[in-house]
């Protein structure tokens, strides 16, 4: 297609961050490559020269002194505490030597956390700034602002206009610097991937014109898109759970959620434990993010319960990442739906039963643990 030859031409294709499969990694890439920038002491050795155009794309040039300023990623600001809505870790912290400081909260598809805007609203009171980024400049959930106002306490930042529109001068004012140079545009080319923004505009000339002599079409065709990609999801999912229906096991207990919702999927029970279990889960929607498969857990316990079993295991579990609810998990390359052409495998029938066989493998494997230690208080 007209499409492909245009990314042959230009090497879009070709992006370190989604060979090395960092897109979506909100410290290890995106808080990483920012903070990098944006730290006047950073490898770039170009000293503040980014940090002063950042606080002019975010209009806060007149609170912080780029000249003094340091930067710091995942900053402790003090143990958290609910009921004074104190404590945490900002993600890019940037001071300078009057005090003064903003901070940036850093989402990409993770969720809120309990009091997260107002416990970085509360530090460093009166000399504090808190920016919140996410894909498309989006609010933060009540249970993290609270009462809190995106007009006055707090100011929503966008990666697809406001991070893209400041990379565009950072990798102009590093045209001399083709290493950083070519590094900034790699960045901006994934986050372009990320919001939906990798397109030519010869090609959106002809769809808009498409769209005006064909609007009413059009609109009726945009308007069922994700409803289409939910039902094809859903039945991925319902193909997953006939493979596992053929394993005959009375012990164990299957059910699909409203993958509509966020945070959704897939769950597997061994009956005789409760509070631990398999699940296929969005990111956080199923049909058009990432998915992970593994076990997660309803509270302390029965996370450590778990751990305790994978660690009893091969080199093969030991090697799934973990996190606050998650005792093991690992992301499915094959459901890696926020990449349009994978998802385009959705509503292939052979290939979508060809995910569906790939993934219940996954699954079935942790059911083996699960059969061979149990029962296991939990």
């Amino acid at each position: 297609t007209h499409q492909r030859e245009l990314e042959k031409i230009r090497g879009e294709k070709f992006n370190v961050f989604s060979i090395l499969s960092m897109e979506t990694k909100e410290d290890a890439t995106h808080s990483a490559f920012i903070g990098e920038l944006l730290d006047p002491k950073g490898s770039h050795m170009m000293g503040t020269v980014f940090l002063e155009q950042f606080l002019k794309t975010i209009q806060q040039e007149d609170h912080i002194s780029a000249s003094s300023a340091t930067v710091i990623r995942e900053c402790y600001i003090g143990k958290v505490d609910f009921e004074k809505r104190t404590g945490g870790r900002v993600d890019i912290l940037i001071k300078d030597n009057a005090g003064r400081t903003i901070s940036i909260e850093n989402k990409i598809y993770a969720g809120d956390q309990q009091f997260q805007i107002e416990r970085y609203f509360n530090y460093n009171k009166c000399k504090n700034k808190v920016s919140y980024l996410t894909l498309s400049g989006d609010e933060p959930h009540k249970i993290s602002k609270g009462d809190l106002s995106s007009k006055k306490h707090f100011k929503c930042l966008s990666y697809s206009n406001d991070i893209i529109a400041w990379l565009k001068i950072c990798q102009m004012l590093a045209v001399s610097k083709p290493v950083i140079r070519e590094s900034i545009h790699q960045y901006i080319l994934l986050l372009k991937k990320l919001t939906h923004q990798l397109s030519d505009n010869e090609m959106e000339d002809k769809i808009i014109k498409l769209i005006n002599s064909n609007y009413l079409p059009a609109r009726a065709v945009a308007n069922s898109i994700e409803k289409a990609e939910i039902w094809a999801a859903d039945k991925l999912l319902n193909e997953i759970e006939k493979l596992l229906i053929a394993e005959n096991d009375e012990n164990w207990i299957l059910s699909t959620d409203d993958i509509s919702k966020k945070w959704n999927g897939l769950n597997y029970w061994r009956k005789d434990i409760e509070k631990f279990w398999i699940k296929i889960e969005g990111n956080p929607f199923v049909h058009k993010n990432e998915n992970y498969v593994g076990i997660i857990s309803d509270g302390d316990e029965a996370y450590d319960s778990a751990r305790n079993m994978i660690q009893q295991e091969n080199d093969y579990l030991l090697s799934f990442d973990k996190s606050q609810s998650w005792p093991c998990y690992i992301k499915i390359d094959e459901m890696n739906f926020a990449d349009d052409e994978v998802r385009a495998n959705l509503f292939d029938a052979s290939k979508r039963r060809l995910i569906a066989e790939d993934v219940s493998v996954k699954i079935l494997e942790l059911k083996k643990m699960f059969d061979k230690y149990s029962p296991i208080k939990a």
